[in-house]
């Protein structure tokens, strides 16, 4: 072999050599640039999606938030404008006379909403509360009854009636004039 053809294998395996690992580098760069890619856009993808899923949170608390804002206005509203009680316009037994132990009834009617309405019966050794309960409710008014059976010792009882809105109590007492009779 000559001096020159042994530098010119040299120089070829040396440029070989160069060129090999300029491929092999780069090959290596571009699969991890590929592989950090496809990571990139993995995590990309998962940020939008609790993104969107923070946003649809926020949506739901700020509608909730809304409602419990509208409510509290309301009973606040509620809270500082109070329901007038209810005035009692008239309470009656039917009827006015009957046997001992026989059914009558028990009618209240009111002038606006009540809770609850309640009649005391009062006689010789006989005190009673009974519960009515609304059979109607029209313009502003209301019809509270009950049927009872009548006390079963004979006499004069008084009856009183009594109307609830919460704690607040209305009555209207009896008078001789509100009594029946069982005989």
């Amino acid at each position: 072999m000559e001096k020159g053809q042994g530098n010119k294998f040299l120089w070829l395996f040396v440029l070989l050599a160069f060129a090999i690992g300029i491929i092999l580098g780069l090959s290596v760069f571009w699969w991890q640039k590929s592989s950090f890619d496809q990571k990139l856009h993995t995590e990309r993808k998962q940020y939008q999606t609790e993104l969107e899923k923070t946003r649809r949170t926020i949506q739901e608390l700020e509608k909730k938030i809304a409602k419990l804002e509208s409510q509290a206005k309301k009973k606040t509203k509620s809270e500082t404008t109070p329901s007038p009680p209810p005035n009692i316009l008239s309470r009656s037994v039917e009827p006015e006379t009957v046997g001992p132990g026989g059914e009558m009834t028990l009618r209240v009617e009111l002038e606006r909403k009540a809770d609850k309405v309640e009649m005391e019966i009062v006689g010789e050794g006989f005190k009673k509360t009974y519960s009515l309960e609304k059979v109607s409710a029209s313009g502003g008014q209301e019809i509270w009854k009950k049927k009872i059976s009548a006390p079963s010792n004979p006499g004069l009882y008084r009856y009183y009636a009594y109307a609830y809105l919460g704690a607040t109590q209305v009555s209207m007492p009896g008078v001789s004039a509100w009594s029946f009779l069982v005989d």
